[in-house]
């Protein structure tokens, strides 16, 4: 019992392989969405798998039961009961979904699948090699095909689904039904938003598309998915998946990439978490225990959910791999569909591969867009092959991910300190009550305008001031570059100020220019939150207590933007807020504990490190 785009075409193929001569029609055609919630809800899965019917004489006797488009010309006599009762099932459960009724329980016979044409085994060879590892839309296949230079020489569809009867190929609807009135995209998981709606492909009022995936291809009730789990193959000379780097690693990075790749040899699927310090290469950490997989002749995708890094990372892992095929995928890439051992990609593209990679490893996995998006993180899951092993990179855990190490889930590896060897700049909390926006007004308090003066020419360092909002970033620039104009500032030739924000048009220029030393003061959002490393800066959040932005993990991304560098290691960070937020506590907390670990472990120069009090009233 199955479903069918072409009911002779499996007729055919069913009497080649099994000497079937006859096929009943239980239904018209219908949208596949529809066709395979029917099938499900009137066989077993032992009918699902060809299994015989009790009722059937013998194994080979008795039809083969599949919807299509109804032709036909007489009942089976030996199936005649078996046939009627799944005619008045899949009539009942058509009647739950609203379908019209019809005239079913015909049979087609072998004299009329004469002109059906089955695929060659060069067509098949062809498309399983195009479409292993990955889940595609018939489009998409095509230019996996073409990407390839393989040409079918029969129906791509035809050929998909005799390879779905062989057992080989994954077909689905990519939206499903879950009950009449709950639907599921299978693309990309999503359930709440998926609705009927009129199709201009089927003309069904009745179908319904997801519009949580729609940027990658449209996910439709009528409209099948396919997939085959990833066959890695042997790369030619394993011996050459070495990893090449131009320096030695740090005795952190050392330690951290020893119990990674451990990690790696357990059997059996598995998640660990690398919890690193900012700036203190986790990148590198993974590199063995990638080495280690490809060298087994499996596949690594190596998931980052920003563009700019994946475009920034290509290079550095082409170097790091010579010999290893290496793609870069995100939007606006091209040859999305060419073989690779090696992907780097955001982690939206990870929605095209099933069963791939053995190991996944997914970089700031605490980032938008991947933190809080079900949709990507049910991408990942199904990227990776059933035994695959997920590596995750972070500095800033999120708070589940973090529980479910503590709790012995996940793997937790530290690599708690920088390669200079000094410990992480450890924020200071300011309660500032009078740094407060009251009627389209803003005077900046002297405690911040202190901490200023003593950044840039006390310390000479430049310094970062983040705010919660883009008027913020405006009102306090605008301030600033007053205040700084007047002592205890001295006279500057230029301007002391900038800010920045993601509506600004110039802010890629400001944050060159800013890197460059140019000025010394630059206000700006979280835009600048990661990917960014001045040689000679502090750090300075304010209105720090509007936790709904300064959550935990970005006071500490923010906080390590400082002693980044063996120029400066020792930066300054202040939160300066009306209050102490759990957030502020919390990320002074996290980077007490890597500086503690650190310090255990030996990592850091002697005599660098001691606590000091995190709380000051300004």
């Amino acid at each position: 019992m199955e479903l069918s785009h072409d009911p002779l075409l499996d007729l055919k193929f069913l009497a080649r392989e099994n000497g079937y001569q006859q096929l009943a029609l239980l239904s018209s055609s219908l949208p596949i969405g529809e066709a395979a919630y029917l099938l499900e809800m009137i066989t077993t899965a032992r009918e699902r798998q060809g299994q015989p019917f009790a009722q059937l004489p013998a194994a080979n006797s008795g039809p083969v039961i599949r919807w299509a488009a109804g032709w036909g010309r007489r009942i089976l006599p030996g199936a005649e009961a078996v046939v009627q009762a799944k005619l008045r099932m899949v009539t009942r459960e058509a009647h739950r979904l609203g379908l019209p009724s019809w005239e079913g329980g015909e049979v087609v016979g072998l004299a009329e699948a004469g002109a059906a044409s089955l695929p060659g085994e060069g067509d098949l060879k062809a498309v399983r090699e195009a479409l292993a590892g990955r889940i595609l839309y018939l489009p998409e296949l095509e230019l996996a095909l073409n990407e390839g230079g393989r040409f079918p020489g029969v129906s791509l569809e035809n050929t998909l689904q005799v390879l779905h009867l062989m057992g080989e190929c994954t077909r689905w609807p990519s939206v499903v039904f879950r009950s009449p009135s709950q639907r599921q995209c299978l693309r990309c998981g999503e359930t709440q938003q998926v609705e009927p709606a009129y199709c201009m492909d089927c003309g069904s009022p009745r179908c319904a598309y997801c519009p949580s995936c729609a940027m990658m291809g449209e996910s439709r009730l009528c409209r099948p998915i396919y997939a085959i789990p990833g066959r890695p193959a042997q790369p030619d000379n394993p011996a050459a998946v070495q990893v090449h780097l131009d320096f030695a690693l740090t005795p952190a990075q050392r330690d951290a990439a020893a119990a990674v790749r451990r990690f790696i040899h357990r059997e059996g699927p598995g998640e660990c978490l690398v919890w690193a310090a900012c700036g203190a290469g986790k990148t590198e950490v993974a590199l063995g225990a990638m080495a280690e997989v490809l060298q087994r002749g499996g596949c690594v995708l190596f998931a980052i959910p920003r563009r700019d890094v994946v475009q920034e990372l290509e290079p550095r892992l082409k170097a790091a791999f010579p010999g290893v095929r290496v793609q870069a995928l995100y939007g606006g890439s091209r040859e999305k569909y060419r073989d690779a051992e090696l992907v780097v990609a955001t982690t939206h593209q990870a929605i095209r591969f099933f069963r791939q990679f053995p190991l996944v490893v997914m970089d700031e996995v605490d980032a938008f867009p991947y933190q809080g998006s079900e949709m990507l993180h049910y991408a990942v899951e199904r990227a990776r092959a059933s035994d695959g092993k997920v590596l995750y990179l972070t500095a800033t855990p999120h708070r589940e991910l973090f529980s479910r190490a503590h709790r012995g889930q996940v793997e937790l590896v530290y690599l708690p300190a920088r390669p200079h060897g000094h410990p992480l700049p450890e924020p200071q909390v300011v309660v500032e009550r009078s740094l407060q926006l009251k009627e389209g007004r803003l005077q900046i308090p002297e405690t911040v305008l202190n901490l200023l003066h003593q950044s840039v020419e006390g310390d000479l360092a430049q310094v970062f001031v983040f705010v919660p909002a883009i008027h913020l970033a405006q009102r306090v620039g605008e301030a600033l570059r007053d205040a700084t104009a007047m002592p205890p500032f001295n006279h500057f030739t230029g301007d002391w100020v900038y800010s920045s924000h993601s509506r600004d048009p110039d802010r890629e220029r400001k944050r060159e220019r800013f890197c460059r030393g140019e000025f010394p003061i630059l206000v700006t959002t979280t835009i600048m939150e990661r990917g960014i490393t001045v040689p000679r800066v502090n750090v300075l959040v304010l209105f720090a207590e509007q936790d709904r932005v300064f959550d935990e993990g970005t006071l500490v991304q923010v906080a390590g933007r400082a002693g980044r560098t063996q120029e400066y290691p020792g930066g300054r960070v202040w939160f300066v807020g009306s209050r102490v937020t759990a957030a502020m506590a919390g990320a002074v907390e996290k980077v007490r504990a890597l500086n503690r670990e650190a310090y255990q472990r030996g990592y850091l120069l002697p005599g660098y490190y001691l606590e000091k009090p995190a709380w000051v009233e300004g």
